[in-house]
Formats: structure tokens, sequence, C-alpha cells
């Protein structure tokens, strides 16, 4: 046990701690010190992250209040070396540092990273020093002088200086101690780099002061995708703008100075840091990105909850007594693969439901859709009241659709829509005497469609109202022309009906390139993404036959 030891200063690091011990114990060497408070001769005691601090703690128990969390946080480099690290590679840290060897801890806390830079000599302030003087009456080593990337003093902004003493003297704990300095240097960099390594002190202060904070692993990827976000470097896929985030990175950042960081690659290291799978975590990228969006402020640019402007967004629906009234709290923004745009998606409580593309360029677009999603349950009821009074055309100026939506929802209701005579008296169509040319065009789409050389295509009423002539006839009328109905009966495919005649065409154009046919041939050159377990029992069922 020790017979006393000294009271730590704030901030102060353990080996300007120990080196204070020794000249008071009133030992002739440094292996009578080491032995004293490790237990050892031989050791060497890191000054950054040391290790064995529980042995030290246990032996100055009597004398000292101190605990080993409490040196490890207050009196070493430990906050420096694990803020970005996950939970378990800190805990592992922390419990190497109070019980482990200094190999192993070097190793952990991921020292070979930033090798380059590594200080050999101890840093310090003057005026720092002739602060110590002043309150305490002596001068010391603190730990945040020694952190590898900081060359400007933290709470003077001066450069700091370059002693002559060694950090890694092992064999005298005395020669360590401050007041055996004979000669200093103030560190020497470019005027024009100042500014980025006051700031970079800045980023390392505050990750000395927040060390304490509890954060769940991997906590910065969300909070770099929320400044990207907010600065443009996402895109509305939500995909990363990373070559745009290197390059401006690099103007912010120049390559003499990254180089003095030994982070010079900014295209290796930076996407790293946005993904959480990273083994041995240096904490000056992170800090150097940290600096890189604080210095952008809070500048935004076209994030997706801003394409459309700010809410709230008007409903749109023609017949709601809250027509073009900012009922719409929220926008769902979505992305069109196709054309490269984004959408808009609106949702009213009445249920109209539109959508638009974006990005908003002026207020009267607001009032303005491209599409329908959902008409709502409103728009609908209405609907179904009007249909019994109005005429064709009204209804469409009235629910701003065309007829053959009209249709269509009243045929989903089971309504089958009556016509309505005009102002002058007469029925708009007879449906029944046109039944005959009806069938005509009909049987001649069809035919050609399954006449056709190309892949199929489903046969469906949508597909016909398209290409036959007065084909919305077809969703309006179809029950007053029996012959039409008659005939397709029974010819509408499914799309698994679709699929079979696909899979027949691919085994016919496989032929006719006379090759051996297998299954996977058939599967690729049908092109049908998703195979149901009835379709490929057909394919089986073909090929089975194809090899009989």
């Amino acid at each position: 046990m020790l017979p006393f030891f000294p009271k730590p200063y704030d901030g102060e690091l353990l080996d300007s701690v120990l080196a204070r011990f020794h000249i008071r114990s009133g030992n002739t060497h440094s292996r009578q010190t080491i032995k004293q408070i490790i237990g050892k001769e031989n050791v060497l005691f890191s000054f950054d992250i040391p290790s064995r601090i529980d042995t030290l703690v246990n032996r100055i128990k009597f004398v000292s209040e101190l605990d080993s969390d409490t040196i490890i946080n207050d009196h070493t480099l430990f906050p420096y070396y694990s803020f970005y690290a996950p939970s378990e590679r800190k805990a592992r840290l922390r419990q190497n540092m109070k019980i482990g060897n200094s190999r192993q801890v070097g190793s952990i806390a991921g020292k070979s990273s930033i090798k380059r830079i590594r200080q050999t000599h101890y840093h310090f302030c003057p005026a720092c020093f002739e602060e110590m003087l002043e309150k305490d009456g002596e001068i010391y080593w603190l730990r945040i002088h020694q952190t590898p990337g900081l060359l400007i003093c933290p709470f003077h902004d001066k450069l700091l200086h370059v002693s002559d003493v060694e950090v890694r003297k092992s064999n005298s704990i005395r020669s360590k101690h401050p007041s055996m300095m004979k000669t200093s240097q103030e560190i020497n960099i470019k005027k024009e780099f100042l500014p980025l390594y006051k700031e970079l002190a800045q980023q390392i202060l505050k990750l000395y002061e927040r060390h304490l904070e509890t954060k769940v692993d991997y906590w910065y990827v969300k909070e770099y995708r929320a400044q990207m976000d907010a600065h443009g470097y996402v895109n509305i896929s939500r995909n990363i703008q990373i070559n745009k985030l290197v390059r401006d990175v690099e103007k912010r950042y120049p390559i003499e100075f990254l180089n003095q960081l030994d982070l010079d690659r900014v295209e290796k290291w930076l996407p790293r840091l946005l993904y959480n799978n990273l083994d041995r975590v240096n904490p000056l990228p992170h800090l150097l990105l940290s600096g890189f969006f604080e210095n952008k402020g809070a500048k935004t640019y076209n994030r997706p909850d801003k394409l459309f402007g700010d809410g709230p967004w008007p409903c749109l629906n023609p017949v709601g007594d809250h027509f073009q009234e900012q009922t719409i709290k929220e926008v769902k923004t979505r992305f069109e693969y196709s054309s490269k745009m984004p959408y808009g998606v609106f949702q009213c409580y009445c249920g109209f439901t539109y959508q638009r593309l974006g990005p908003e360029k002026n207020y009267k677009e607001r009032f303005q859709f491209q599409k329908v999603v959902e008409f709502g349950e409103v728009w609908t009821k209405k609907l179904l009241e009007a249909s019994e009074r109005y005429t064709l055309s009204e209804l469409q100026k009235m629910f701003g659709t065309s007829d053959h939506t009209i249709h269509k929802v009243l045929r989903e209701h089971g309504v089958i829509y009556q016509a309505k005579p005009t102002k002058r008296g007469k029925v708009l169509t007879k449906p029944e005497e046109y039944d005959d040319i009806m069938l005509e065009h009909v049987i001649r789409e069809v035919e050609s469609l399954f006449q056709s050389e190309r892949r199929p295509v489903q046969l469906t009423m949508g597909y016909l109202v398209k290409r036959v002539k007065r084909g919305h006839m077809l969703y309006m009328y179809l029950d007053r022309m029996p012959l039409t109905s008659d005939y397709l009966n029974g010819r509408i495919e499914s799309r698994e009906d679709v699929e079979k005649r696909i899979i027949d065409w691919a085994i016919k154009h496989l032929k006719a390139q006379h090759i051996i046919i297998n299954k996977t041939q058939i599967k690729r050159v049908s092109g049908i993404a998703k195979l149901s377990e009835n379709i490929k029992q057909y394919i089986e069922y073909e090929f089975n036959k194809l090899n009989k």
C-alpha cells in the first residue's frame, strides 16, 4: 500500500500525477515507483490509455478516494478513443485498461489507425501553465493537450508548444514531469489552416465534455443521415450522394491540412463513417465531418418533405363541403423511377386522395393534381345519389372526372347507370341498336390479340375499351348488348390465363431457334417476374410434354 497519493487536478493526465508522486515519494529510481504502484519493475505504463489501473487503485485505496472509472474517464484519453465506438468495444477497452496490458489496450482502441500523428513529446499551452502556477502553485500536463490532432489550445486559441519531454521514456518517471523540461518549441502550421485547427480543437473539447452521454451503438449514422438530408446530400430516392459530399468536404478541408491528419484520402474514409460496420474507430474523421456540417449552418435544401412547400395543403374533392380548404396536414413523398421525378400523395380526412408531381414551383400548383388515387367515401356517396338525377355530362362536370370513371365506380357499387333525357327530351344513347356493330369490333380486336406473334398481352375489359371504337360503351352498357356480352363471357382473361399463354409463346420462340430447351430458359424468355405455384406446375407439364 502507498503511504500517500497526490490528488489529480481537473483534466490532469494520469502520467503527470504519477510523475508528481515519484518526485514527492523520495524514490531515487523510477523502478522503485513503478513497483510501488504496479507491483512489478519492468512494466510499460502507456501515457494516454494506460493499463492495470485496478492494481493502482487497490494500492492507493486507503489514501485516496479515486476509483478506476474516475481515473479512466477524467485522467486518460479513454473518452477520445471510445466516443464513437460501439458499447461492446467501449466496455472491452475499459475492462482492459483496468486489468489488461498496454498492448491489448492499444489494439482495442485502434491506435494504429492514427500512428502517423501520435505525438512523441508532451504538448502544453504556456497560457495554461501560467494559470496553473497562479491557481495551483505548480504545472502539470493536461490530457486534452495530448490528444492526437490537437495543435491549438481550446481554452486560449493559441498554438500549443512541443516540449522536449518524451512520452515513451519508460526508464524515468521523474523525467516526465514538466519541471524537467529544458526547451520547447511552438508548433508551426500555415496561417490559412489556423481557423480549421481552432475549429477542430473546439470539436475535441466538446467530445471530452460529452463523453458520459448515453448513446445507442452507431448513433452517429442517424445524425449524419439527418444532416445530409438537411443539406441536400440525400436524393428523393433516399440514396446518399456520396460523390457530391466527398467533393464538398475536400473543398472545405485543403488536401495539405488533411494530409497532416493522415486523412488525405477522403473518398476512402468518408463512406465508412456512414455505415455501422466500423471495427476500429478513429475519432478525427468524425470530428471533421461534424465540423463540416456545423460550418454549413442551418441552411436547408429541397428535402423530400419540403418539395411541396409547407403545409397544410388543400383538399381537391369537388363535391366536398371543404373544397380547396387547407385540410391536409401531411404529404407522403414518392419517387417515380421511370421519369426520375418525385411526386406527393395528399390524403384528406374525407378520403379523397390525389397525387401531383414535384417540386412545387408556385402556389397555384397546390390546386392542381395529376391523378386521383382514391375518391373516398364522401365523393362516392354523393355520386351514387346524383346518378339518379343528373345526366352523364352533368355528372362529369360536377365530380371532375370522365364518364368511364363514373361508370366504373357505379358498377363497383352494383349500380347500372340509366341514361337520362337531355334538355331536348331525348335519350343520349340506344346501346341495343349498336350491339351487332360492337360485336364485330370486339371479335376483330380479340382475334388480332390472340393471333399476334408478339409476347401475349392480357385480354381485359380495359384493353378492349382503349382499342375498340366507342369502347366506353362496354363499361357503360355491356348488360344491354347481349351478343357482345355472350361473346366476351369466358374470354376475358385472368392473370394466370395470360401467363399460360406467355409460357406457350416462350416455348414456341425457343423451338424456332432450334436449341435444347430447359425450364430455366422458359422462365427467362417468358419474363414473368414472380411465378405462382400453378404456373410452375404448368411449366413442368409443358416441359415434360417436350421430352416425350
